[in-house]
């Protein structure tokens, strides 16, 4: 209850007693003054009520002061979260930052790796093809037929492929002493040189034919109703790899090697094109 509510009831009040007021000779008239008595309860009633209306007032004007202090506070929590919040956010985009940086850097060094990769493979290539390069250039050979006894050859109802077993020299592995075959390893010019020598007697002769891939290119011949002889054959010629030449010993024809070596099978590179 405000202020102006207690005058209101303290005028209700004054008029209430009017004209009510007793003592020892009974009623007095309306004219008459109020109690003073009956005026004092009704004003300590009233201020007591407004005594206690005020404390109400405090506590609620306390109660409203600790409410904005408390207000004041959390807007100030508040204000030191969004701060704080604010400094995580710019903490966590770093952070980011740095592991996209980490990442890119990864991806560089993976992209650096993969290149030196690719040069060592480069590299290894040219190596081993300058290598394969000197190999193929270094190619030669030379055998001869027999090892460690004396032998004839023929003769044979067929041409016969000569297997020069004694092999002398065989750069480049090109020359199979199992089959008597040489095998171009790269495209290029080679020389050849056969050589052959029969102990002869009654009626026989000694031939035979450098053959490449099937077709005979130069022959040796020698013939002597008695006694020995020899000859001998070479040529050049224009080789791709893998074509193949060796020695046939004609049907009918022989000859004789021993520990000698004088039946001899050469050939080497000269320059590859």
């Amino acid at each position: 209850m405000d202020t102006a509510g207690f005058l209101v009831l303290l005028l209700s009040s004054s008029f209430l007693f009017e004209g009510n007021c007793l003592d020892d000779s009974g009623p007095k008239s309306e004219s008459s003054e109020l109690c003073p008595s009956d005026i004092d309860s009704v004003l300590r009633q009233m201020s007591a009520a407004l005594s206690a209306q005020q404390v109400e007032i405090n506590h609620m004007q306390e109660g409203i002061r600790q409410l904005k202090e408390e207000n004041r506070h959390l807007l100030q929590e508040n204000q030191e979260n969004k701060v704080e919040i604010r400094q995580l956010q710019e903490e966590n985009q770093a952070m980011r930052t740095e592991v996209d940086s980490l990442l890119n850097n990864d991806k560089a060094q993976e992209a650096a790796l993969e290149r030196l990769q690719t040069s060592s493979s480069v590299t290894e290539h040219k190596v081993e093809a300058l290598t394969h390069d000197k190999t193929v250039w270094q190619v030669a050979f030379s055998a001869a037929l027999v090892d460690f006894r004396s032998q004839s050859f023929g003769p044979d109802d067929t041409d016969t492929t000569l297997v020069y077993k004694h092999v002398v020299a065989n750069i480049g592995n090109a020359y199979n002493p199992q089959t008597g075959i040489f095998t171009a390893p790269v495209r290029g010019v080679y020389h050849f040189h056969v050589h052959i020598f029969e102990l002869f007697g009654g009626s026989h002769y000694a031939i035979v034919s450098l053959v490449k891939n099937g077709t005979k290119m130069v022959t040796a011949w020698e013939v002597h109703s008695s006694g020995h002889g020899s000859s001998s054959n070479s040529m050049s010629v224009l080789l791709e790899a893998g074509d193949e030449v060796y020695v046939v010993l004609w049907r009918s024809a022989r000859i004789f090697d021993d520990t000698d070596h004088r039946n001899t099978f050469s050939g080497h590179l000269l320059f590859t094109v």
